[in-house]
Order: C-alpha cells, then sequence, then structure tokens
C-alpha cells in the first residue's frame, strides 16, 4: 500500500499493530505526521490479560516521518517480542528507530512493557536521531528492554544515539554490528557532555543534544561490532564517538572523533 497522511497533523500514524500477533507488512510507502509504523500492547486499553505484540515481520519499506520512522512501546503494559525489520529506507525522520519502556498510570500503562527478540537489518536512514532506546526511571518488572540487535545498517544523523535503561531496567543484550553512522550539523554541546538523569522523552529536542555518536547508560551486555562513525560533516562541540554510565559489559570500540 501507499499512504500519505498530512505530516503536520497531530497523531496521524501510519500503521499502529495492537496486541496481534503473526502480522506481516512488506513493499509498502509510508508517510505519516506520527508514528509510520508503531508495535504496542496496550492490554488494559482492551481488557485482555497480558496479550503479546508478537511474530510482527516488516519488509522491503520506506517511511517519511516528522516524529519516529519506527516505534516500538511507549503505550501498553503488554509485551512486544518475536519482531523483525528488515530491506527499510527512511529518507527523512526525526528518530528512525524509537523503543520505549515508559510508566503512565493515568493511561493504563503501570509497569511498561516487556520488549523483547527484535532485530533490525539492512536499512537506509537520513534522520536527527538512528537510534532511541529508553526506559523510564519508574518502569518495574515485568517490564525488560533486552535483546535487540541491529545488523548491516548505514545511517546519518545530527543527535547521539541513545541506549538508556534504568535502575530497576536495564537495557540489557543490546548489539550492533555492521553500521556505519554518519553524523553532521553544528554541535553546541547545551549538556555539557552529560544527559540528564532521568532523561526525559520530549524536552531535549529543546537543546542541540549530546555531543557523541553512541551514549550508553544503565546497561548491560551492549556490543559494538564493525561499528565505523564519520565525523566529515560534523561541526562544533562534539566530542567521543562513545559514552558509557553505569553500564557493564560494554564490548566493542567506535574510531575517535578527528579534526
Amino acid at each position: 500500500i501507499t499512504l500519505k497522511n498530512n505530516l503536520r497533523g497531530p497523531n496521524t500514524d501510519g500503521i499502529d499493530v495492537d496486541c496481534s500477533k503473526n502480522v506481516h507488512i512488506s513493499d509498502c510507502h509510508i508517510a505519516a505526521g506520527d508514528d509510520c509504523i508503531a508495535l504496542k500492547s496496550s492490554v488494559e486499553f482492551f481488557g485482555y490479560d497480558n496479550r503479546a505484540c508478537e511474530n510482527v515481520v516488516v519488509s522491503n519499506c520506506t517511511l517519511i516521518s516528522p516524529c519516529n520512522a519506527i516505534r516500538l512501546g511507549y503505550e501498553g503494559d503488554g509485551p512486544i517480542r518475536n519482531c523483525t525489520f528488515n530491506n527499510i529506507i527512511i529518507p527523512e525522520s526525526r528518530t528512525g528507530i524509537n523503543i520505549l519502556v515508559p510508566t503512565h498510570p493515568e493511561y493504563g500503562i503501570h509497569h511498561g512493557p516487556a520488549i523483547e527478540n527484535v532485530l533490525f537489518s539492512n536499512m537506509i536512514m537520513d534522520v536527527k536521531k538512528a537510534f532511541f532506546l529508553w526506559t523510564g526511571d519508574k518502569a518495574s518488572s515485568p517490564a525488560s528492554l533486552r535483546r535487540i540487535r541491529f545488523d548491516n545498517i548505514i545511517a546519518s544523523a545530527n543527535r547521539a544515539n541513545f541506549i538508556g535503561g534504568s535502575a530497576s531496567v536495564p537495557a540489557e543484550e543490546i548489539h550492533f554490528s555492521r553500521v556505519h553512522m554518519s553524523m553532521f550539523g553544528e554541535m553546541k554541546d547545551d549538556f555539557n557532555g552529560v544527559a540528564p538523569d532521568p532523561y526525559g522523552v520530549f524536552g531535549y529536542w529543546t537543546k542541540s543534544g549530546l555531543p557523541y555518536a553512541f551514549y550508553v547508560r544503565n546497561a548491560k551486555k551492549v556490543s559494538f561490532s564493525d561499528v565505523t562513525i564519520d565525523w566529515k560533516r560534523a561541526t562544533g562541540k562534539w566530542r567521543e564517538a562513545l559514552k558509557v554510565e553505569k553500564s557493564e559489559d560494554v564490548i566493542g570500540s567506535l574510531n575517535p572523533k578527528t579534526k
């Protein structure tokens, strides 16, 4: 299908997959004012007992959005698991891949979803932020963010990729392989190199961003294999390629920033 929503309209999502399983989305062009493709499990809203959003396959799509091209989580307490995204081109978006484990009791999100076993592969994206993985500081078990893999991806971005769990629900087993990141744009370093803790979902867009290619906090078993950073179009106060805080078993190295 070809789906063209108003790019300036609020909540004009493309395709939302909620509390569903065995879903295939392929060969689509989606331009949306909000999330192009969103996966969630709003169990309380639908009256289900912990029903999962699972076995979702997304392939051969082009996605355009001023918000998120792909979003997992943000809504619902139910699990999101066993999903793949393959052969995706994101020619324009604020965030390429957005994965959130929040809590909003007023909206029926009491502990946050368990997001597990998700693979992103063979992607090209030109965005402001390529990867944003975030667990809210009030998330609690059974919420989780684990076993997320990114492979064979070419991306350009002007803000740091953020992999941030919380003390109660760390981001676990996050793996990047064969990723080429091209950082671009002027960096003002508004945060003085340190992300606020907790790091909010929305407020950071009023700042120029974090001056790194990857920022890892409250995470376990994060690996980088064959990941390169291109700094040719990056100006201003960009710092190192990788910043790690409060994390364990972060393996691999990224090429440092060069003037």
